[in-house]
């Protein structure tokens, strides 16, 4: 799956960038429970993408879980985006946008490599018969 190489170190530092991003945005010392809830589950996207990265071969079960993971996350970014137009002083509509977009993109990227690897698992047991 070395096809899908490059694929995979661009995932990984859209991944990183977005945590960065948001210990930015979260004024990156946290003092209160909420502003933890919100990047503690984000966390575990770069770490994901980074087994992803370093052993394909035996990561590549857990896709479906990092692509579940990610449509949850882009869900809630595009439902703070919307809530943040509808108030009269928005926080940062721009910022939730720019992420929600990345996630649906990753979410894009992971489903085509998702299937770039089913397409291997059924050309190799074709051959086998």
């Amino acid at each position: 799956m070395n096809i899908y190489k490059p694929l995979r170190i661009t995932l990984f530092s859209y991944e990183i960038l977005r945590f960065i991003a948001f210990a930015i945005h979260g004024g990156v010392i946290f003092t209160t429970i909420q502003e933890w809830q919100w990047i503690a589950p984000n966390a575990l996207f770069p770490l994901a993408a980074l087994f992803l990265l370093i052993d394909f071969n035996r990561y590549a079960v857990f896709l479906p879980l990092s692509i579940s993971g990610k449509s949850i996350a882009a869900i809630l970014t595009v439902w703070s985006v919307m809530s943040s137009l509808m108030e009269v002083s928005a926080k940062a509509p721009f910022f939730d946008a720019s992420i929600a977009m990345g996630d649906i993109f990753s979410i894009l990227a992971y489903i085509y490599v998702m299937k770039g690897v089913k397409k291997q698992v059924e050309e190799n047991e074709g051959g086998e018969e």
